[in-house]
């Protein structure tokens, strides 16, 4: 039905351009002109390179020759050849004219003429004029213009002038494909089949060998990192000289079988920092002294969840001393240890979100009992830092431990390592928040950016207890040498 309506359509705009060509050739006269063909498609035709690779349909079309238009046919005073226009192909959709708002007809709004059929409201004429003074005289307005008019021209074409208007998109040639063999140049004769001998094999004459299944895992990190200050006498913020030297070994042992996991971590990480200033007093100082061994016994409860035992033990492989001088930790003194029951959730998924270089590896035990251990066996240490009085060499404290570890490798060059320890004997609490982020330029030079945010109440203080002077951080940016399988 629509394809009907839409021919219907397209042959009343026929009638109505032939009318007016007729009606306007009965009140003027009929206009002679000798056929005669454009000078532009001559110099086509006639070109030993255009011409001659022109097909026999688009030579007819351009040799046509065609009859000067009427004398009677004048737009803004000026007559229009068909040279200018030619060859023309009917196109209903380019007269704008038949589009009748009949909205607006049916308000009342008269034909102001035959010839124009574009109707507008007052509000659309008012718009039309503002918009006209705020473009007038300015490149886009003649653009417009000019786009404006060259459609105006080719409608008018269209109806005024149809004998002007040779084909229609329906005469138009179809796109068609011509398959043809080709014969190709070379070897066409049948190639040369060998049958090689078969022989056969013994299936007893292969021996096979069993594999028994590893369970134990392991994963191995080490890297030294230097970061370097230098600044002259007169620098204006002030500071020093220092050269910054930061090493870190982690190991990994684990035990999967069945639905018993057990993860057994080591870590030890160390500073040392050099003051040219202070050569006098201590000239190598650490910035960072931490032992850490974790492990976590885990049985198979579901998906992903453990049932888990969970222990951990702190502590420090040097004798570090504060700005003031006072001792702050001794070898092995303290020790704190905890431990604890409860579950643990673990995944490990490779080829993250379909990336084979990137892998997300996420762990989080909640223990709801646990108990941890401070113990020194010295006295010279300033024990206020880890909750001890003076006259105390240990104490234990009951409570709940929430551990979280999360590794996302990104690429194989950028990586990113969080850390979250929580723990609280519902008196105070003690709590670490650790990242690291690994950038590979090779394969054993790296940069590490790793910051460390730590909160204590358990401390004792000489001052009142704030949360500035309870928070505690520790950042470092480091350059240097890693190996790890």
């Amino acid at each position: 039905m629509m394809e009907i309506k839409g021919k219907l359509r397209l042959s009343a705009v026929v009638a109505v351009g032939m009318f007016f060509a007729l009606t306007a050739s009965a009140q003027e006269g009929t206009t002679t002109g000798v056929p005669v063909t454009p000078d532009y498609a001559l110099d086509i035709l006639l070109d030993k390179d255009l011409g001659a690779n022109l097909s026999p349909e688009a030579k007819q079309i351009l040799g046509r020759p065609y009859r000067p238009v009427p004398a009677y046919y004048t737009h803004r005073d000026t007559v229009f050849s068909p040279a200018l226009f030619s060859p023309l192909i009917f196109d209903v959709s380019k007269i704008e004219r038949l589009h009748l708002p009949t909205e607006e007809l049916k308000a009342g709004y008269q034909l102001s003429s035959l010839n124009n059929l574009s109707i507008k409201s007052p509000s659309e004429v008012f718009a039309e004029e503002e918009l006209k003074k705020r473009l007038d005289g300015s490149p886009f307005s003649r653009m417009m213009s000019d786009y404006a008019y060259s459609k105006e021209v080719r409608g008018d074409l269209f109806m005024n002038a149809p004998h002007a208007v040779h084909k229609t998109y329906a005469s138009l040639p179809e796109d068609r494909i011509e398959l043809r063999h080709i014969e190709g140049s070379g070897y066409q004769d049948e190639l040369a089949i060998k049958q090689a001998q078969t022989e056969s094999i013994s299936t007893n004459a292969i021996q096979g060998e069993t594999i028994d299944r590893k369970y134990w895992s392991q994963a191995f990190n080490s890297s030294v990192h230097f970061a370097q200050n230098q600044i002259s006498e007169n620098w204006h913020r002030g500071g020093f000289n220092s050269l910054n030297l930061n090493s870190r070994i982690y190991y990994n042992l684990t035990y999967n079988k069945d639905k018993v996991k057990w993860v057994n971590q080591f870590e030890y990480k160390l500073g040392l920092l050099t003051n040219q200033n202070d050569a006098e007093t201590r000239k190598l100082r650490i910035s960072e002294d931490v032992f850490r061994v974790n492990s976590n016994l885990g049985i198979s409860a579901f998906k992903n969840w453990y049932y888990t035992l969970d222990a951990q033990m702190r502590t420090q492989m040097l004798q570090n001393i504060t700005k003031d001088d006072v001792i702050a930790t001794r070898t092995f003194a303290p020790i704190i240890a905890d431990a604890g029951l409860g579950m643990k959730y673990d995944i490990d998924k490779k080829n993250f979100r379909g990336d084979p270089f990137q892998r997300f590896r996420f762990s989080a035990n909640i223990a709801p009992i646990s108990a941890t251990l401070i113990y020194t066996y010295t006295d010279d240490i300033d024990k206020g830092r880890f909750g001890l009085q003076e006259a105390e060499k240990h104490k234990i404290r009951i409570g709940s431990t929430v551990r979280l570890n999360l590794n996302w490798d990104f690429s194989d060059i950028l990586t990113w390592s969080s850390r979250f320890f929580y723990n609280t004997s519902y008196s105070s609490v003690e709590t670490e928040f650790e990242n690291r982020v690994t950038y590979a330029f090779s394969k054993h030079l790296t940069a590490t950016f790793n910051v460390i945010l730590r909160f204590d109440d358990s401390v004792i203080l000489d001052e009142p207890k704030t949360f500035s002077n309870l928070l505690q951080y520790n950042e470092l940016f480091s350059f240097g040498f890693e190996y790890k399988f």
